[in-house]
């Protein structure tokens, strides 16, 4: 799979998946668990909620491995910092009332991760 995800097409695709599964499991109430367990509120409930948290924290964990992976192909390992980011603007309790900084930071890893190989490339054909 590592080898994979050197196609720029699978990283792109791979990223894209993960990433909307992030998006379900947030709209399904993943994040505000994070929320209500630091304000001291809990429910019966909460076993049968702590899904969608633990399959977001393993969608967020994905995503690292795959710009980690990506980063390495492309020799922008510091790539792995956005995800990092979108991670802590979802589950941070303050970060997470601004909507908008997720996106922009997955948006950016896919730009990244998407136009360094072809920038690299077109900088070694000018040499």
């Amino acid at each position: 799979m590592n080898k994979a995800l050197e196609n720029t097409s699978i990283f792109v695709g791979a990223y894209l998946v993960v990433m909307g599964l992030t998006y379900l499991l947030s709209s399904l109430g993943s994040a505000d668990l994070v929320v209500q367990s630091l304000d001291g509120v809990t429910s019966p409930d909460t076993a049968v909620s702590l899904l969608p948290l633990f399959l977001h924290i393993c969608a967020i964990i994905a995503l690292l491995w795959i710009s980690l992976v990506r980063g390495m192909a492309i020799g922008k390992e510091w790539i792995v910092l956005l995800p990092m980011v979108a991670f802590a603007f979802n589950f941070i309790p303050k970060l997470s009332t601004i909507p908008i900084v997720p996106s922009a930071y997955h948006l950016l890893a896919i730009v990244i991760g998407a136009a360094c190989p072809i920038i690299a490339t077109v900088n070694k054909a000018k040499q």
